[in-house]
């Protein structure tokens, strides 16, 4: 009867919301991977451009060029890191309300199962 076609919609909702689920973990494991990069990268760049300010004091003169560079460089990485972890801020807040309608859904799916139970025992098998 009709509580039949709501338990499969329920279902199917569900479904759609675990797929989201699992399509945002793995965004999130791809922006932690590059975030790691990032942060190697930063961390590279900041002890080469403290070498290249030691060699800068200890010449100079000649080194500063490098220096401007090295701090453009850093500061370029720094922006592409601060960008990543907006990214992160945006896709922790997408995976609470993917997480909080996952909830709803499957308690709702509960709710129409034990109805459906109570008003026809006989789909107890389908669920």
């Amino acid at each position: 009867g009709g509580y039949q076609d709501q338990l499969a919609e329920r279902s199917k909702q569900l479904a759609e919301t675990q797929q989201a689920k699992a399509e945002l973990a793995n965004q999130m494991d791809d922006l932690q991977v590059k975030m790691t990069e990032v942060q190697e990268r930063l961390n590279v760049e900041l002890s080469t451009k403290e070498k290249a300010a030691q060699e800068c004091h200890e010449q100079h003169g000649g080194y500063q060029d490098q220096l401007a560079e090295r701090s453009k460089q850093l500061a370029e990485t720094q922006q592409a890191k601060a960008e990543l972890a907006n990214q992160m801020d945006d896709l922790q807040v997408k995976m609470t309300e993917v997480q909080e309608r996952l909830n709803v859904e499957l308690s709702t799916k509960e709710k129409a199962a034990q109805e459906c139970h109570e008003q026809h025992g006989g789909y107890q098998d389908q669920l």
